[in-house]
């Protein structure tokens, strides 16, 4: 509350308030001198920074005091910090199947293997998880392309600092989970791409209307300068023209910049040649995926995509470290 700023202000009512931002802890409102039809709010923000403001419209006041009202049933039903071992983060970490150590340590790789890579050995769960993914088509194929060098590279990083292969379900869907997240980052791309094509469509054909309407107009005027049929002066007429002409250089100049962009997206889908129809892989991807890790796992996996077509070796430390921690448990 602020009394100080309130005694200034004359007889000011005093609140708290928790803004959207719940930046705003304080705030008096006090009405100005007679005959001046004005309010004068000062706020008080944690930072220790104050706002003073005046307002003509009164009815703000029901505003401040309905806030006030909502705040202080917030306060009442909520405890204003959490308990100790109500930590947010760690909370939402315990339900996410592929949540690994952020940074774990990573140990140094044996003699003679920091360069060197392993083959995949024999693996029942790959070979079922390489059969499903042919029952999709294309888009499977894709899809265990990435899970497999995403496994590949962990096999490797075990065998570098373990002298040990990939050898449990546990460690095998952590990796897929990864992978899952770069599958997820490719339907973005994909579908966002999709979407600009529809939308240079749109903006193209909006802009030969353009075109053509300007082009009218000119054809009007310049019909009408030759024979005089016009009113007002004929600098003014010849200066419209100029300026629809301009306007119709600069729907080209658009037009060109939406044929590059329509090129470079089309290029970049090019690069999904093999898998088919780009409008279902969303779809079809997720069905695969299905197959090995639970809609949740899928969803939170997308959620956080990413283009990372390397696996860090503080990611499959922690997928190690997770797992044996599992295994001992």
């Amino acid at each position: 509350m602020v009394v100080s700023e309130a005694q200034q202000l004359g007889g000011a009512l005093g609140f708290l308030i928790a803004g959207p931002l719940g930046t705003v802890v304080g705030a008096g409102i006090g009405r100005n001198k007679r005959g001046e039809d004005k309010t004068t709010i000062s706020l008080v923000f944690r930072s220790g920074d104050s706002l003073i403001v005046e307002l003509k419209d009164l009815s703000l006041l029901a505003t401040f005091q309905k806030w006030h009202a909502l705040n202080q049933t917030a306060r009442t039903d909520s405890p204003s910090t959490p308990p100790a071992d109500a930590n947010p983060e760690t909370m939402a970490s315990k339900d996410k199947p592929g949540n690994v150590e952020k940074s774990p340590s990573v140990p140094k790789a044996l003699k003679g293997r920091s360069n060197k890579k392993v083959d995949l050995p024999g693996n029942d769960t790959l070979e079922e998880w390489q059969k499903k993914a042919k029952d999709q088509g294309s888009v499977g194929t894709h899809c265990y392309s990435i899970i497999e060098e995403y496994v590949s590279q962990y096999n490797t990083y075990k065998w570098r600092n373990y002298d040990k292969l990939i050898s449990n379900k546990n460690e095998l869907k952590q990796v897929v989970q990864l992978a899952s997240s770069h599958v997820g980052h490719t339907v973005n791309s994909i579908n966002s791409h999709l979407k600009r094509l529809k939308e240079i469509a749109v903006e193209r054909k909006s802009m030969r209307v353009r075109e053509d309407f300007v082009l009218g107009e000119i054809a009007e005027l310049e019909e009408k300068l030759q024979g005089w049929q016009f009113f007002g002066s004929e600098k003014r007429t010849r200066n419209k023209i100029t300026s629809l002409k301009r306007d119709i250089e600069n729907l080209h100049n658009s037009l060109d910049s939406l044929n590059k962009n329509e090129e470079n997206i089309k290029r970049l889908l090019g690069k999904f040649s093999d898998i088919g129809n780009l409008e279902e892989f969303g779809s079809t991807a997720r069905t695969y995926l299905k197959e090995i890790l639970s809609d949740k796992a899928i969803a939170e996996s997308w959620k956080e995509a990413s283009n990372d077509k390397q696996l860090s070796k503080q990611q499959m430390q922690g997928i190690y470290n997770k797992a044996n921690k599992n295994r001992k448990s």
